[in-house]
């Protein structure tokens, strides 16, 4: 996040992007989406979690974080590198030339949306090693056999799904490291981080980097959905991976679009986009507007700072660096 070209401080961005998420509006788009399982607070925290990890998301445009937020909502899968049900990367825009967060459905959340269709008894994706016995023919006939060595079991050999219908019909597909790497190099959070070290510039490790064989997992189950009977949700969450693995924008700030056409005339900006403008123009006021707009407002809380973070947002940034769980893996 940046204003005309101004460098901004981090707890400047961080208070921006609560401010927007706990905006009253956007909380009312993210509940009418949620599924009733989910919670929109719970939602959020999660979010500012996976911000923390990756200070590069902070440089995203915020319009596309609270995007991310909308169809993670949509999709019922939370944002969190905890339970590998999805993702938020930071992607370079060419186009735009400017950073904006994409949401990257992983195998976990991918193998939710298959079995919510109601079609599919059984989905899983397993890591196949050198020392492993893995023997896989293809034809009328299929068949798979795979034992892993769980004492010594070698360097990884490749990757598998497969998905078993409840009439007894099974699906099979498997990728080897080759085309494993492959899809990681056209990956747009792997291309941001490679840009942003090439500058110099300090980069939190990506996905690919902790979880390699989560996100080979991933890749292979996204194929194998492509061959199962799709949702729309899992057909959105497929679509999402492909433009990720294509090194493609997103364009989820058409979510907004709709919100728009709901709009009264007389509003042609929406909710979401006011409560951005708001907090673009506080953030780009000069310190005399600023004074201005400080007198006409209630006497600010005690425990807040000058930074403009309260002391629970210091503790929020501190546990983040001490630990990288803040709310001790109960997410």
């Amino acid at each position: 996040m940046a204003n005309n070209g101004q460098i901004v401080p981090v707890n400047q961005k961080v208070s921006t992007l609560r401010n927007m998420l706990e905006a009253p509006a956007m909380k009312t788009q993210i509940g009418m989406a949620l599924p009733r399982h989910m919670n929109v607070d719970k939602l959020l925290r999660i979010t500012m979690t996976s911000v923390q990890r990756n200070p590069l998301l902070l440089d995203c445009d915020p319009r596309s974080i609270c995007a991310c937020v909308i169809q993670s909502a949509q999709l019922g899968l939370a944002p969190d590198n905890a339970t590998g049900q999805a993702y938020l990367i930071p992607f370079w825009n060419n186009k735009k030339k400017a950073y904006e967060a994409q949401l990257i459905p992983g195998y976990r959340g991918l193998e939710k949306l298959a079995r919510n269709s109601g079609e599919i008894s059984t989905i899983q994706a397993r890591a196949v090693h050198a020392n492993d016995v893995f023997d896989l023919e293809f034809g009328f006939d299929q068949k798979l056999r795979h034992v892993p060595n769980l004492e010594d079991p070698g360097a990884l050999r490749c990757v598998y799904a497969y998905a078993k219908f409840k009439d007894g019909g099974i699906q099979v597909d498997v990728m080897g490291i080759g085309d494993v790497e492959a899809c990681r190099a056209r990956s747009s959070g792997e291309q941001s981080a490679a840009k942003k070290r090439k500058e110099g510039k300090w980069v939190a490790p990506t996905p690919w980097e902790t979880d390699y064989e989560e996100m080979a997992k991933k890749t292979v189950v996204r194929r194998l959905c492509k061959n199962l009977p799709l949702s729309a949700e899992l057909a959105e969450a497929v679509q999402l991976a492909d433009r990720e693995d294509a090194g493609l924008p997103q364009e989820m700030g058409q979510v907004f679009d709709i919100d728009a056409e709901i709009e009264a005339e007389e509003k042609p900006v929406s909710a979401l986009d006011a409560v951005v403008d708001a907090e673009e123009e506080k953030a780009n006021a000069t310190p005399k507007t600023k004074a201005k707009q400080e007198a006409k407002m209630e006497p600010a809380n005690q425990d807040e700072t000058p930074g403009g973070l309260s002391e629970e947002d210091i503790e929020f940034m501190r546990q983040g660096q001490e630990d990288g769980d803040l709310f001790g893996g109960q997410a």
